[in-house]
């Protein structure tokens, strides 16, 4: 059976069952005459994935982005599979094919600046605060004061955190322990907390963070805590838990931290992690370069 048979009913599959728009139905046509192209339009039947895997290294010498790479194997590996769903083929060759990995990126962090705003909050007692206010700034400040994950907050205990030496211990991932200083700031704000703590009626003694009714807190509370403080001073999209420590490793670097003592304190397993966030300073490099060096225009 020809391509262009095989192609339509493939484009009529597309439209009429899986309602795909206009655009996809364009951008998969493209992506495989393309494709048909570079191999002298052989019949599509005939494909095996070593031919897949040739294609696929021609295109990453062709200085595409990993993304569109992967789209255009994606539109190969829908089509292998319509083929093989009506039987024209028995293997489809595209499965075997590694698609190139897309790099991690950190994007929309809150600045310094913007953060900065949340020390504006005067943590005293002539305001007459209550104990959820407390709380909820206390719980902030630590996340972006160390960069903690938000179930290792949550699973902080009453002597993990030890302000007599300004450092709290964090059972993280895999039951791996980790010791995270205090600074001076958050020893204060953790040592007010405290005050309020104690004058709750009942509580779980093990738990650091408590709700008003003296329960452990749990990961919905702190996200909507987070989310209400970052959207009084950002206009980020991502107001959430985890990015209070992407805003901390990424601040840290840019204040020229190493990567090998950011990947400490956020307690990855290897440094590949923690490399992520060296987009955000690399960036900032950039901009200093093109304003600057002779011959950058």
């Amino acid at each position: 059976m020809s391509n262009e048979v095989l192609l339509n009913e493939f484009f009529g599959y597309l439209e009429k069952v899986k309602n795909r728009s206009f655009h996809t139905l364009e951008a998969y046509r493209r992506d495989i005459e393309a494709f048909l192209n570079y191999f002298d339009n052989q019949n599509l039947v005939q494909f095996n994935h070593r031919q897949i895997r040739h294609y696929t290294a021609y295109l990453s010498n062709s200085d595409l982005k990993p993304s569109s790479i992967r789209r255009k194997l994606s539109a190969l590996q829908a089509l292998f599979r319509f083929l093989k769903k009506n039987k024209y083929i028995s293997t489809v060759p595209t499965i075997l094919v590694v698609r190139p990995k897309l790099p991690r990126r950190i994007k929309d962090i809150p600045k310094e600046r913007e953060l900065a705003k949340l020390e504006a909050f005067e943590m005293n007692y002539s305001k007459e605060l209550d104990y959820e206010t407390v709380r909820d700034f206390s719980i902030v400040e630590l996340l972006y004061g160390t960069g903690i994950r938000r179930q290792e907050l949550i699973d902080l205990t009453m002597s993990d955190v030890d302000l007599s030496n300004a450092s709290i211990k964090v059972n993280g991932k895999g039951g791996k322990q980790r010791i995270l200083p205090l600074n001076n700031y958050l020893k204060e704000l953790l040592s007010i907390y405290l005050t309020f703590r104690e004058k709750l009626t009942a509580k779980d003694n093990s738990a650091f963070f408590l709700t008003k009714k003296g329960k452990k807190v749990n990961k919905s509370l702190v996200y909507v805590i987070v989310k209400t403080y970052l959207s009084a001073v950002t206009d980020v999209h991502q107001k959430s838990p985890h990015m209070l420590r992407h805003a901390f490793a990424t601040h840290m670097l840019s204040r020229g931290a190493d990567l090998r003592s950011i990947r400490e304190l956020l307690g990855h397993s290897s440094l590949a992690a923690t490399q992520v966030y060296t987009q955000n300073d690399v960036s900032k490099l950039k901009s200093v370069y093109n304003r600057f060096h002779p011959r950058s225009t």
